[in-house]
């Protein structure tokens, strides 16, 4: 494949024996920086050199220009799900590609999120050398929020996208997420299953395998009754606990036409799910601080180890 524009055997981004540079020296009156490719990068960014795996897909990323959009570079957020970073869409988390800079992660692991900004790559045989613009921010108010006076402890957030090709975000609040049962009207004797309810009542939620609808369709039940099923948007998220073939709901509330569920999660299946398989998904961290002058909430993306060890702070904190 042929380079389109600056890859040159010639050309270094970085000398030798500089291996990653943070000084940015700038004349600019605004603190703005200009590029040796010509972009301007905002002020308070920070130069670094990353290293990517020179795949199939990273090296179209880089040669096809998808890290620009109408010749100025894009914007991404950065998550640490591993020993790489993963750059990826501010708005969507699509992947872009995942890059190696220990500090940048170092940052990151002092509790900063960061945004970067490609400016110039070069392919150096198995990887690609990329030079980059990082901007990190803190996790905490300015101080004219005042004194801290309340900690939230922390919730959760998993995207997904649905079978309908809907993009959900389910929040996971004291190791639990909510639904509801789909479909109760549809029961001939709903209104005498109902009559049997009552909030804190334990359900049943078990897999349909062989419905001819829907294959991953999740039945709800209480003994045996079938009440209706979970709704197709929430099946995703859901189907992360059915490690055992059948999970349990608690009734939250229940009226002639409701029932709202609390589900305790364990998303065991999220533990030895491939790479491949957890393609749809997108995990975050939510924390939300009270000062003296208001809430402060800072939301993060964050690696799917973190998101199950954030899981199991909150059963313990129980």
């Amino acid at each position: 494949m042929e380079s389109k524009g600056f890859h040159f055997a010639d050309k270094e981004l970085f000398a030798d024996e500089e291996e990653e540079s943070e000084e940015v020296v700038t004349d600019n009156e605004d603190g703005t920086i200009v590029t040796d490719r010509g972009f301007t990068i905002p002020a308070k960014f920070q130069k670094f050199k990353a290293i990517v795996d020179a795949t199939d897909d990273a090296i179209d990323f880089f040669e096809e220009d998808d890290w620009q959009e109408n010749d100025v570079p894009i914007v991404m957020a950065s998550i640490i799900p591993g020993d790489e970073i993963k750059a990826i869409n501010l708005d969507t988390q699509e992947l872009y590609f995942t890059y190696k800079c220990e500090k940048i992660r170092s940052k990151m692991e002092e509790g900063n999120y960061a945004i970067i900004i490609v400016t110039d790559y070069i392919i150096k045989g198995d990887i690609i050398e990329v030079e980059l613009y990082t901007q990190f921010s803190e996790k905490e108010a300015e101080s004219s929020y005042g004194e801290v006076v309340k900690q939230y402890e922390p919730t959760y957030e998993l995207d997904y996208i649905d079978g309908q090709g809907h993009s959900q975000r389910k929040t996971i609040k004291n190791a639990n997420m909510n639904s509801f049962v789909a479909g109760i009207k549809y029961r001939e004797n709903y209104e005498e299953m109902l009559s049997k309810l009552e909030e804190g009542m334990e359900l049943q939620i078990k897999p349909e395998p062989d419905n001819e609808f829907d294959p991953d369709a999740l039945a709800v039940y209480h003994d045996e009754d079938h009440l209706g099923y979970i709704p197709k948007k929430d099946i995703p998220a859901v189907s992360l606990n059915m490690d055992n073939g059948c999970e349990i709901a608690e009734i939250e509330y229940v009226d002639e036409e409701h029932i709202d569920l609390v589900i305790p999660v364990s998303f065991h299946k999220l533990s030895t799910m491939s790479d491949d398989e957890l393609e749809d998904y997108r995990f975050y961290k939510t924390e939300k601080t009270k000062y003296e002058k208001g809430y402060v909430e800072n939301s993060s993306p964050i690696s799917k180890e973190e998101f199950l060890e954030g899981i199991n702070q909150q059963k313990s904190n129980l």
